[in-house]
């Protein structure tokens, strides 16, 4: 019986024993799992994860767009902030359509101060469809041309260096945006937004003018620059650039739209750059009259050794090698001015070296400057001084600010006035031709006559080079600027009548936008200072 009770109580302190481990081992394999997953989910997300990061906290957005500037294009629908959802997609393309066109609210506004008065519209990139070239002047190739063999080491560095920037540019801009309403400019740090647009928010009535409220501030969007196409490599040891003569190419801003065209395309195929005119046109058979032209037809001769020549002392192989730019012709005017950035930066800052003039960006004030116009050439700003006053009341030493008229002005006059200021802003007019020389974070405020917008024509310009560019229609209480610029300009009075409009933007909200344009050239100086 003893020997049966000590077989039993062994085999049952053997089951103990048995469950034990069992348990012992089933808590060892859980905490093992456990650290495993834990360990496994450090490494990263799933890959069916889509991480998407959403800008609030500000609307100053600053990252490079890409649009459709296509006559079939419209501008930007602006977004309520809260739906504005950004997703990261690195270098890829996006496929996201352009929103459906929608114009400045005109609402009459008096914003406090601490609402934002615009918002920057962040749009997919689309695939855009550039116009040919001419097809009478030389063939269209489907992919960008290669650069020459003949090119030198330096410019290739100088466009791979450019477009760098460019890049690193949106994207770290994007980031030092996003800043609250308390923080600190880049410029000055010892004073808050919050502050600054408190200040705006007290600014009075003008006594210079009858005062119209503006539209909202719109930005005007970049475009794909890699997308455009130009012709085939040059035969021959010369790269002949043809004037292209419309209406009115004798005037400063229409002659223009070819002088910069040819930019690009000397410095995409070398050789040595001709300009050819027409026979009796300003400029290469009969003298020029506007002081801007006639320096920068020397300057070009100067600092490039570009030839000015007439079609007739062509011969036809020649002729018929020689390329007309796109340009502005009715609908195109998307194209008006067509200019790679790179090559702008490039060309102005050659000129600028050889006129004796210094370039530079991101001083520790911002400098402010309104170009103005003549009350008899219409589109004059009458509260010009007033606004300057206000800008000394919101920025104290922290701005230099001026008012300059460029009627009967220097072409190096006008460069060293360019390149001196950070934010401009005028009338739409020919006084703008020159803001390619304007410094790196440049930013142009360009205010319209309600009968009178056409804001893609110097988009086109603003749009080949880094100067960012906003639009503002002068009146608000007008419902729809397209259609009464299309009925006033259908008609030769009504258009000269328009053209004629003398601007008082309320100086309230023309302030509140020139302290947008400020956070915009703040940040973008923040950026380059972080490289």
């Amino acid at each position: 019986m003893s020997s049966c009770f000590s077989t039993a109580n062994s085999s049952s302190e053997g089951r103990f024993l048995s469950n034990r481990l069992l348990w012992i081992t089933a808590l060892w394999c859980t905490a093992t799992l456990v650290l495993v997953y834990a360990r496994l989910s450090s490494f990263g997300l799933p890959a069916h994860f889509e991480v998407k990061i959403q800008y609030t906290s500000s609307p100053y957005n600053l990252g490079e767009t890409l649009v459709d500037r296509s006559p079939h294009a419209a501008l930007p629908q602006e977004l309520p902030t809260e739906q504005k959802q950004y997703e990261r997609t690195g270098e890829k393309q996006l496929e996201s359509s352009i929103p459906s066109a929608e114009l400045p609210s005109t609402e009459t506004q008096d914003t406090p101060a601490n609402d934002q008065n615009t918002e920057i519209n962040e749009l997919s990139e689309p695939e855009i469809e550039f116009p040919s070239l001419d097809k009478h002047d030389s063939p269209t190739i489907e992919h960008n041309i290669e650069t020459n063999k003949e090119e030198t080491h330096t410019e290739q560095l100088s466009e791979a260096v450019v477009e760098s920037l460019e890049k690193q540019d949106s994207q770290t801009i994007e980031q030092n945006t996003e800043t609250s309403g308390l923080a600190s400019p880049f410029f000055w740090n010892t004073m808050p937004w919050s502050e600054i647009e408190a200040r705006a928010a007290a600014t009075r009535l003008s006594s210079s003018c009858n005062e119209t409220q503006p539209g909202e501030l719109t930005f005007m969007p970049k475009s794909d620059q890699s997308l455009i196409t130009w012709p085939g490599p040059r035969d021959g040891d010369k790269t002949i650039c043809k004037f292209n003569t419309i209406a009115w190419s004798f005037h400063l801003p229409h002659m223009m739209q070819s002088i910069y065209g040819c930019w690009s395309l000397w410095e995409e195929r070398g050789g040595h750059p001709v300009l050819a005119g027409p026979v009796d046109h300003a400029g290469f058979d009969k003298p020029l009259k506007d002081l801007f032209m006639v320096g920068l037809f020397q300057a070009m001769i100067d600092t490039f050794n570009v030839t000015v020549t007439t079609v007739d002392q062509l011969s036809e192989a020649e002729l018929e090698s020689a390329v007309k730019p796109p340009i502005w012709e009715g609908d195109w005017m998307w194209t008006a001015f067509y200019m790679r950035r790179y090559v702008a930066w490039k060309w102005t800052e050659a000129i600028l070296r050889n006129e004796n003039i210094e370039r530079k960006s991101c001083n520790s004030v911002v400098r402010i400057g309104i170009i103005n116009r003549e009350a008899r050439y219409g589109r004059s700003i009458l509260n010009a001084q007033d606004i300057l006053d206000q800008l000394f009341r919101v920025f104290g030493d922290k701005v230099e600010v001026d008012e300059v008229y460029f009627e009967d002005t220097s072409f190096q006059d006008q460069l060293q006035w360019f390149s001196s200021h950070d934010i401009v802003l005028t009338g739409h007019g020919a006084q703008e031709t020159g803001m390619p020389f304007m410094p790196q974070c440049g930013i142009l405020l360009e205010v319209f006559p309600f009968n009178y917008y056409i804001p893609e024509y110097f988009s086109a310009l603003t749009d080949s080079t880094d100067v960012r560019h906003y639009v503002i229609v002068n009146d608000a209480t007008q419902s729809d600027p397209i259609s009464a610029t299309k009925e006033s300009t259908s008609n030769p009075e009504t258009d000269a009548k328009a053209k004629a409009t003398k601007l008082c933007p309320a100086t309230r909200s023309t302030l509140e936008y020139l302290v947008t344009a400020v956070r915009d050239w703040d940040s973008c100086c923040s950026s380059l200072n972080q490289r």
